[in-house]
């Protein structure tokens, strides 16, 4: 770890303890990559939810990916979709093609409904080139 990214880690953490969630969410980033600080799923988890409960669309994203990828908590899909929902429905592309991917496969949404897997791949394709639809 270099002296810059130490010293940007701590800055954040500085805003982030005093409840700024874009600094939340890239905490959560810096511990879940082991950027600057120790790797620790388990905190990355926290400050993603920190984050995400106050509205911010990345975390939100960043959250249902630890649930999708069982990153320090237990797997769960329905509650990795849940968080890509909200995420989606304020516009982070890459969101909206994991929720498009949920639904292609069926995970954490039950059956697999091509509309909605096709329109969430749709949607992040405008937004995110290298979003990938094999809906049908």
């Amino acid at each position: 770890m270099t002296e810059p990214t130490i010293r940007a880690f701590r800055l954040f953490l500085r805003a982030a303890e005093g409840g700024h969630a874009a600094a939340q969410n890239y905490l959560g980033l810096c511990y879940l990559d082991g950027d600057g600080v120790q790797q620790d799923y388990g905190e990355a988890l926290k400050w993603f939810r920190l984050a995400a409960e106050q509205g911010n669309p990345l975390a939100q994203g960043n959250l249902g990916t630890c649930y999708f990828d069982g990153k320090g908590v237990q797997k769960d899909f329905a509650e990795a979709a849940g968080w890509y929902r909200r995420s989606a429905e304020q516009g982070n592309a890459r969101a909206q093609t994991h929720l498009g991917v949920c639904y292609q496969t069926g995970a954490g949404v039950g059956s697999s409904t091509a509309p909605e897997a096709r329109r969430g791949c749709l949607t992040a394709a405008g937004a995110l080139p290298s979003a990938h639809c094999r809906a049908g």
